[in-house]
């Protein structure tokens, strides 16, 4: 959910073969090709959370700017965790000051 209230994406975890990777992505409503501007004063957070050794990484990306630089981010990334056996999962929300958005959260991947 979006600081507006409405959905503005879908929270993705990934994962690659062949660099034995896990990473989340908060793709804008499901569409690969579509843009979001986070809103001025609030930061995207995309953590991902594996329990088994307490390790959870915040990636942010700040609010996009005031027009006329102003820019729409294509995706929204967390940081890559390396493939281990056990679960890693990933939640999405955004933040400003004491605010905070509702939380995306994916099931266990491994």
């Amino acid at each position: 959910m979006g600081p507006e209230g409405k959905q503005v994406g879908v929270l993705h975890l990934r994962r690659s073969p062949s660099c034995s990777t896990i990473w989340a992505r908060v793709v804008w409503n499901d569409d690969l090709e579509a843009t979001y501007k986070v809103p001025d004063g609030w930061t995207l957070h995309v953590v991902v959370h594996r329990p088994s050794t307490h390790t959870v990484v915040d990636a942010t990306e700040p609010e996009a700017g005031k027009p006329p630089n102003a820019t729409p981010i294509p995706y929204g990334l967390s940081r890559m965790l390396t493939s281990q056996p056990g679960c890693i999962f990933a939640e999405a929300y955004f933040t400003k000051d004491a605010l905070r958005t509702y939380t995306a959260t994916t099931s266990c991947g491994s």
